[in-house]
């Protein structure tokens, strides 16, 4: 229990965030310890939506202002400190997302952007001669992008503590501990997936602590951010709690009648990618469908399409693309063959917030499914946690015209590459089908022989979460708290 009663600001600005923060024990335990919780949020309707059928409905909840942000972000310096920050990080996924920068800005009608890309190719070459120097170039941009466009609310509130999910590489997050930094506020960053420390680049360099998914996150932190491991904690997965709850999952039996599935069915799951970087999703779905209508080994088997969130990325429940597309294969197969599973949406001012029933769907479509397949997600993870085998699809219709000048960006084989995705392959803990007759033979083979991967599935779970699944929240929330009493 924290001595003196303290404040808690938590940064909430996107479904994911508050899936850790509001929707675990987390928050409760915060609480009881006698820390006061303020929750600034890009959503405040939407979050207030959904506390006030909690026991935290009068959690003062305030807006994020980030207009301010927005125009520092826009200052050409600043974009161009950004980006070196973001693609200096010594990783084969940032190489690989910096050449398709550099392949997309060739393709671009402006100028401008050709010469920004060239400066910035030309800082990260030499940001990556020695640490120093990009510890200097960021130094260099905190000055530089210090607003105080929420000057009211930490005048207001005086928080003691400020929660973020990321160290200054989503959306407004590193604006807002660059505010809570100057006022000598302490700053606690967990990390919100299990592939933020190798993707998304370099932080700010002002979180007092952070905490991580695993051991291999905080040697990533040491190793490639240059972070004192003093300051790192491991604290497991929060939002995994569930599904090491089998009371709170579904059974099977509750499962198929809520997607009205006969019984007799087995279920194949596909976890779509994010349209954004893949439009290959249908057709993996069609392939899979004419497996199940034409195969005799797969005729007892049913798809089950779970959409990615980024469908919803508009604030409704209802799909921004490709909704005509799912909806002609539920009537071209019949819901025999194909069943999508639409996630829901609560509100509409937060990107990605869903119900906390949500979780507890997923975690029972994949206790209760045969195969999954993805294109290299975390449902690689979850999946393993019920010991459900994945089928990683590796390959794309390249009939399908991109309509957009970042076209580098849709290329699969680079997410195979990917640091965290190599790792589950070095796991062994799945197969990789790199064409439509792959994937066919390997959904099938996966299904006669579950085992086949079982040791590496194992050995994923503990590698990537830790032993933590069921009491993570409850760790993550004491661990807050004991750095709570330092302030």
């Amino acid at each position: 229990m924290v001595n003196k009663q303290k404040r808690i600001a938590l940064l909430i600005e996107q479904g994911f965030g508050a899936r850790i923060i509001m929707q675990t024990d987390i928050l409760r335990i915060l609480i009881e310890n006698e820390l006061e919780p303020i929750i600034l949020t890009s959503g405040p309707k939407s979050i207030k939506s959904y506390l006030d059928n909690t026991p935290f409905k009068n959690i003062p909840i305030c807006k994020l202002e980030t207009e301010a942000y927005d125009q520092n972000s826009n200052k050409l310096i600043v974009r161009v400190l950004r980006m070196v920050r973001l693609f200096s990080l010594r990783t084969q996924t940032v190489s690989d997302l910096f050449a398709m920068e550099i392949e997309d800005s060739k393709r671009h009608n402006n100028i401008n952007n050709k010469i920004v890309t060239y400066i910035v190719r030309i800082l990260v070459f030499i940001a990556k001669l020695h640490p120093s120097i990009v510890q200097a170039m960021i130094r260099i941009e905190n000055k530089l992008a210090f607003v105080q466009a929420n000057k009211s609310f930490f005048d207001q509130f005086k928080p003691n503590i400020l929660l973020t999910t990321s160290i200054g590489t989503f959306d407004h997050d590193a604006y807002v501990l660059r505010e809570s930094t100057k006022r000598k506020i302490k700053t606690i960053s967990y990390i919100l997936s299990w592939d933020n420390t190798t993707v998304r680049g370099y932080g700010i360099n002002q979180s007092s602590n952070i905490i991580t998914w695993s051991e291999i996150m905080k040697s990533e932190l040491i190793h490639l951010h240059n972070k004192k491991s003093n300051m790192i904690q491991v604290g497991g997965v929060p939002h995994y709690d569930v599904y090491n709850s089998p009371q709170a999952l579904w059974t099977k039996e509750e499962l198929y009648s809520q997607f009205n599935l006969p019984l007799e069915k087995d279920i194949i799951v596909l976890g779509t990618k994010s349209p954004n970087a893949y439009k290959s999703n249908p057709y993996i779905a069609k392939l899979i469908c004419e497996s199940i209508t034409n195969n005799p080994q797969l005729k007892n088997c049913t798809l089950l399409v779970r959409l990615h969130p980024i469908y919803f990325r508009h604030n409704n429940s209802k799909l921004y693309t490709e909704l005509e597309i799912w909806e002609s294969l539920v009537k071209q197969y019949g819901p025999s063959v194909i069943t999508i599973d639409y996630p829901k949406i609560v509100g509409d001012d937060l990107r990605y917030l869903m119900p906390d029933n949500e979780s507890i769907k997923l975690g029972s479509i994949l206790r209760h499914s045969k195969a999954v397949i993805n294109m290299f997600s975390t449902l690689n993870i979850e999946a393993s946690i019920f010991d459900t085998p994945t089928i990683n699809v590796s390959f794309q219709d390249n009939n399908i015209e991109i309509n957009s000048y970042k076209t580098a960006r849709f290329n699969i084989h680079a997410d195979e590459r990917q640091t965290h995705n190599q790792r589950v392959l070095q796991n062994d803990a799945t197969v990789v089908a790199y064409d439509p007759e792959q994937l066919e033979y390997l959904i099938i083979d996966s299904i006669k022989h579950p085992e086949t991967k079982q040791k590496g599935r194992l050995k994923l779970v503990e590698t990537e979460c830790g032993h933590h699944i069921g009491s993570a929240a409850s760790r993550i929330g004491n661990q807050i708290i004991e750095m709570a009493k330092s302030t």
